[in-house]
């Protein structure tokens, strides 16, 4: 449940952020249409990764033997 939620906010913010930003590019600066879209994949990318790190580094996290033992 909580790894839904987490994901849902992550989304939710990875949208308000695009938009955002293309509504700044919009405004300030007469960008062509092909690098809008190039920037918003890139973006999204970026998000994608950064979410499949930190999915793997918690799932590593699982997996580690000496889970409980104090220093």
């Amino acid at each position: 449940m909580r790894t839904t939620g987490i994901f849902l906010a992550l989304a939710g913010a990875t949208v308000i952020i695009l938009y955002i930003l293309y509504t700044v590019l919009e405004t300030l600066v007469s960008v062509p249409f092909w690098i809008k879209v190039g920037l918003a994949l890139l973006i999204i990318g970026g998000g994608l990764l950064v979410v499949s790190l930190v999915k793997e580094r918690r799932s590593d996290a699982d997996k580690e033997p000496f889970r409980g033992i104090e220093k």
